[in-house]
């Protein structure tokens, strides 16, 4: 009703919310052939990706804009967190601050026992990569949505999941970087 009416200005927040899948791309459909100016308040990343062409979002406490669709700003997204990441990686830490800790618990074996506990994380990491992987291909499943038990559970799996790996990959860059310095030397 509000479509086929004669305003030029829609302010819609989260359209699909109680819709189903049919009655959401009959909405895509609708907004694409719609005439006027529309501002959509969404989660839902495919509804976004269909019917946006700008983008606004809230950084450093600022509403800015992006002048693509979802998918361009997503890319633009990657890219600029490729790019900080790489900034932050040329700022290293003090190797005087590093060499004092490492030197307060000289490791067990030498350099052979550090790399294979760098071994041992790296299979740790692969293996929770794919488990991950796993998990999102059930919750990807909309058939999940309609048992709240197993969402739940499977929820808690993803995040301890995400947990696990964020502790594991923490543990192997700062054993590479105790490789890193005692190779150096």
């Amino acid at each position: 009703k509000t479509l086929i009416s004669e305003s030029n200005f829609l302010l819609l927040d989260e359209p699909t919310n109680h819709l189903d899948m049919q009655s959401v791309q009959i909405l895509i459909q609708a907004l694409n052939q719609y005439k006027g100016s529309f501002i959509i308040v969404s989660h839902d990343r495919h509804f976004i990706s269909q019917v946006a062409n700008k983008v606004w979002y809230i950084q450093d406490l600022e509403l800015k804009s992006f002048p693509g669709n979802y998918e361009e700003y997503e890319y633009w997204q990657a890219k600029q967190s490729v790019s900080s990441a790489s900034q932050t990686d040329r700022v290293k830490p003090k190797k005087s601050k590093i060499k004092k800790n490492l030197h307060k618990k000289p490791p067990p074996g030498g350099l052979k026992e550090l790399q294979k506990q760098l071994a041992k994380l790296e299979t740790q990491i692969e293996t929770l990569e794919t488990q991950k992987r796993e998990i999102e291909a059930k919750l990807a499943d909309p058939q999940i949505y309609g048992n709240p038990e197993l969402l739940a559970q499977t929820s808690l799996s993803f995040q301890t999941n995400e947990d696990d790996l964020q502790k594991v990959n923490k543990q192997w860059e700062e054993l590479a970087l105790k490789i890193d310095l005692l190779t150096e030397n």
